[in-house]
């Protein structure tokens, strides 16, 4: 005789059922300690769960987006390719070993501390599994026994917010020029426009052009570590070619442009180092 599964708790099911719309059950079920089967059965044995599925199904209808109208996206790509942003390529190239030698320090530091992090961390991880699912175990056996089927609060993550440090901006006696402004760069077609136009100066001319303006209006706040931990992330060996303002669906943005052999490649940053979106462009085989 099969035993009967557990019903879950009300969080664990709002969190499998959210991640089962994303497409990644399986690691779901695996941060709550279950397998994949065993998951999906406890959810079946759980009452509510077909109203909890279509609850969050609707919800994510309605906050979806609708793609802008071909004729307003035109619109944006030939307004960025208007302008013609200010030249500061020959002031980063002055700095270019200097910054080279920076980011290769912060480069090893990064990584000694993965290093020790997982040298003193890594048993923490092996008994996560089985604590979880214990602890969905006795969640369930007290959710239940109560009769408590409405719904949890259930944490939904952490709340570290990704706040601007507050010796991130560059000093106001910096030698830096003023950062050129690329304006909006929240759809793809904007960013992979300013891309191109910088890629195309900079062959014909050796410069790289950004939009007018003297960048007050939204200063840079990407220090070196974490351009460092970005050009490392991306395998990228030069200095930025371009540093410019930018705003990500109106949030402050900075957008870090590199070329290495004929490949020129954008990274927009927003606060805490976050990659908001990227765009590579290869050159012609």
């Amino acid at each position: 005789m099969s035993t009967p599964h557990l019903p879950l708790p009300t969080d664990a099911v709002v969190e499998l059922l959210s991640a089962e719309l994303d497409g990644e059950f399986s690691a779901a079920a695996a941060d709550l300690g279950l397998d994949p089967a065993e998951a999906r059965a406890r959810l079946a044995a759980t009452p509510g769960v077909d109203e909890h599925r279509g609850a969050l199904a609707a919800a994510r209808a309605s906050l979806a987006v609708a793609p802008l109208p071909a004729e307003r996206r035109a619109e944006l790509v030939a307004a960025a390719l208007t302008g013609a942003p200010a030249d500061e390529v020959t002031a980063r190239r002055a700095r270019a070993s200097r910054w080279v030698a920076t980011s290769a320090a912060a480069a090893v530091a990064v990584v000694l501390l993965v290093v020790a992090a997982i040298a003193t961390g890594g048993d923490d991880d092996v008994d996560t599994a089985s604590g979880d699912a214990a602890r969905l175990d006795q969640e369930a056996a007290e959710e239940f026994a109560a009769g408590d089927d409405t719904g949890g609060d259930g944490d939904g993550g952490s709340d570290d917010g990704g706040a601007v440090p507050d010796d991130a901006a560059e000093a106001p006696g910096s030698a830096s020029p003023p950062a050129p402004d690329f304006g909006e760069v929240g759809d793809p077609d904007l960013l992979r426009a300013r891309l191109a136009q910088i890629a195309t100066t900079t062959a014909d001319s050796g410069a790289a052009l950004g939009e007018g303006g003297d960048g007050s209006a939204a200063q840079r706040f990407v220090d070196d570590s974490c351009l460092a931990d970005q050009a490392a992330a991306y395998a990228l060996a030069t200095p930025p070619l371009v540093r410019a303002v930018a705003t990500f669906d109106g949030a402050p943005a900075e957008v870090i442009v590199f070329e290495d052999a004929g490949t020129y490649t954008a990274i927009v940053l927003g606060a805490g180092c976050e990659v908001l979106a990227d765009e590579v462009l290869r050159p012609d085989p």
